[in-house]
């Protein structure tokens, strides 16, 4: 038998852990979140502090309306170019170019996450991250999963 010290940490194990979460995060733990398939499954989303800011924004092409359609806070149908010798109106056929803000994203993703009880979100520095193992080890806490 062997002695642990006062300082040890317990891991806390899932099934998977995503790192991160910004936009790539977020928009896997949602996903995750909604697909019964995973709804037996553990999840962790570990970033290293609440998102309560407007810190960002997140623009994209599409031609049809996407999955996240309701945060998209601008849209362009027209491009400008411009040149020494003028500019010149392009019309971008289907196509949009879509704004989404950081906050209204984040706000709406974390909404999603918190009526899912398989997902958990907990926040520290990550210093550590051994693949081989499946552990990964934050300031918040010492975590592991099948895959990360």
């Amino acid at each position: 038998m062997s002695l642990t010290s006062a300082t040890h940490i317990a891991t806390q194990h899932f099934d998977y852990i995503i790192l991160g979460a910004g936009c790539a995060g977020l928009s896997l733990a949602v996903r995750l979140a909604q697909d019964p398939h995973f709804a037996n499954k553990k999840i962790a989303l570990l970033d290293k502090a609440p998102k309560s800011l407007n810190d960002r924004t997140w623009c994209l092409w599409e031609n049809k309306p996407g999955y996240f359609e309701p945060l998209v806070h601008h849209r362009w149908n027209n491009l400008y170019v411009r040149h020494a010798l003028g500019s010149k109106q392009l019309g971008m056929q289907d196509y949009a170019y879509k704004l989404i803000r950081g906050i209204d994203f984040y706000q709406h993703c974390f909404q999603i996450i918190s009526k899912a009880p398989n997902v958990q979100v907990h926040y520290g520095a990550v210093s550590s991250i051994d693949a081989a193992t499946g552990e990964v080890i934050t300031d918040g806490g010492h975590f592991s999963a099948g895959h990360i």
